[in-house]
């Protein structure tokens, strides 16, 4: 992916603030960790990255305004950004796996509307090339709807068990699995949480940043919410134990294990 950071491209890593070229604009606008806690211009990213994070943790989607002529663009680069930081700062796991997937969420609405995206060729080609250099699956665009290879589908479907998602209740032609846009990126939703929560889970954890501290105390009280009690478990069967397992790790369980 290019590295230049024109207009369009700012646009592009606001949508997806995951990929490696967000960090690179921080690093280019020559900002500090440490301005952000002392700065008074730079409290409301702090503040932003803050409500970006309690949003995540009440399972909703953070909305963001993306007028291509927005001066807020930036804003939304350093908030995703600086809410890593709170996070690796408060340590509380809960509240990053409740951020990582409702990240995800949010990063699959951009690239389901910019996968149909007849307007702009490169919005359509930069969703196709996410998909590819991210999880590894070549999708090729027919018409209105998408293909991927038997094997991709295979791999990235073994989480779903609705009927739909069954090979056989599925449209292939020459090897190949036809899908809607919707369908195409859901298909990898698990693997955008995952990618998110890694790359999080993967960076480094920075001594407090003066500033800070007040925003990291709030988010450990936050996380208390989320506490799942311990459970003695041996004499439920290996369904209920694995149900209990995701639940004390502050993972979501499916429609099934809810039920249960």
């Amino acid at each position: 992916m290019t590295k230049s950071f024109l207009p369009e491209f700012v646009l592009i890593i606001v949508k997806y603030p995951f990929l490696t070229e967000a960090g690179k604009y921080l690093n280019d606008k020559g900002f500090s960790l440490e301005q952000f806690g002392t700065d008074p211009d730079l409290k409301k990213i702090v503040e932003n990255a803050f409500e970006r994070i309690t949003t995540a943790s009440e399972g909703r989607i953070f909305k963001s305004d993306l007028s291509s002529n927005n001066s807020a663009l930036p804003l939304e680069i350093f908030s995703f950004l600086i809410a890593v930081i709170l996070l690796k700062l408060s340590g509380m796991n809960t509240l990053i796996r409740r951020f990582s997937l409702a990240e995800a969420r949010r990063a699959e609405k951009f690239l389901e509307k910019d996968l149909m995206n007849n307007q702009d060729a490169m919005k359509a080609k930069l969703s196709l090339q996410i998909l590819h250099e991210l999880f590894s699956v070549n999708v090729q665009r027919i018409d209105q709807g998408f293909t991927i290879l038997i094997h991709d589908y295979l791999k990235h479907s073994i989480n779903f068990h609705e009927r739909e998602w069954k090979l056989i209740n599925r449209k292939v032609i020459d090897g190949r699995v036809q899908l809607t846009s919707h369908e195409t990126v859901r298909l990898v939703r698990k693997e955008l949480d995952r990618h998110i929560y890694t790359k999080i889970n993967s960076s480094s954890s920075p001594e407090m940043i003066p500033g800070f501290e007040n925003y990291v105390e709030k988010l450990k009280q936050l996380a208390k919410k989320f506490e799942v009690k311990t459970v003695e478990s041996k004499e439920f069967p290996p369904c209920i134990k694995h149900a209990i397992e995701v639940l004390e790790k502050g993972e979501n369980l499916p429609h099934s294990g809810r039920f249960m």
